[in-house]
């Protein structure tokens, strides 16, 4: 027979491990996000859409 108490330990354990899981993940998407957002970006890696446009329709 399962005996209750042990059940209720492990479902305890199984959702504190759940939401750690969770709050880790969403540690990890905040560094990924704040390390994005302050990252500097060389000035000319990205061309202007006009120029971009411009080319795609001459060829």
């Amino acid at each position: 027979m399962n005996n209750a108490a042990t059940d209720n330990n492990t479902s305890k354990l199984s959702m504190r491990r759940t939401l750690l899981t969770l709050l880790g993940a969403l540690g990890a998407f905040g560094v990924l996000t704040a390390s994005y957002a302050t990252a500097e970006l060389p000035n000319g890696s990205i061309e202007p859409l006009t120029t971009v446009s411009a080319s795609a329709e001459a060829g």
